[in-house]
């Protein structure tokens, strides 16, 4: 298939775009059952935390789907926000919500020593335990996960402690083994400071 949007109109292409089915073609899915064994490994080492293999492409793991141009086409134009060609500048645009942190959760900026990265992770595992592959686009535009661990150094105000957590964020990808592509919520870790439940008592 041609690129969705090579010879229509700005308002033919949104109405194309609206209506047209993000899914994987027989191909790609030819390709799927091809590396079954290899989706098998790769899963069985980013669950147990080989993290070296999952990284994105500066790593010798490649994808296992290459996207077709209209595939690309339709994910940025629906899915543009979790793609760009560089880190955010601002790390705490990925910050915990107060809902994750809990009650006796404090701004661990303030705090803790937090080690942070951004990489443009190629493979993760689902909570049911499916590989799946993230999405990047051609041309370096990619969607970035921000990854913290709390620095060894105690925290700096008393009766505090800094714990590492998982929290949430959003990502577009292809599952390996229902062959479907969707934006699921991504568990990662993160860095976050709190009172100790005896202080203050």
């Amino acid at each position: 298939m041609t690129s969705i949007a090579q010879s229509c109109d700005l308002v033919t292409c949104l109405d194309v775009f609206d209506r047209e089915a993000l899914v994987l073609t027989q191909e790609q899915k030819d390709l799927i059952a091809e590396h079954k064994m290899k989706i098998e490994v790769l899963a069985l080492l980013c669950s147990m935390d080989q993290y070296e293999q999952c990284k994105g492409s500066t790593v010798v793991q490649p994808p296992i789907i290459l996207l077709e141009k209209w595939q690309e086409d339709l994910i940025y134009f629906r899915y543009g926000y979790l793609f760009s060609s560089e880190p955010p500048t601002n790390s705490n645009e990925n910050d915990n919500s107060g809902e994750q942190r809990g009650r006796r959760s404090l701004p661990a900026d303030y705090v803790c020593q937090i080690n942070r990265v951004y990489e443009d992770v190629r493979f993760v595992i689902s909570s049911e335990g499916h590989l799946l592959q993230m999405i990047q686009l051609a041309n370096a535009t990619n969607q970035w996960v921000l990854s913290e661990k709390c620095d060894q150094m105690p925290a700096q105000i008393e009766g505090v402690q800094c714990i590492e957590r998982t929290r949430k964020v959003k990502a577009l990808v292809i599952d390996l083994t229902t062959e479907v592509i969707s934006e699921e919520d991504l568990k990662v870790a993160c860095c976050t400071a709190q009172r100790d439940s005896w202080f203050g008592r």
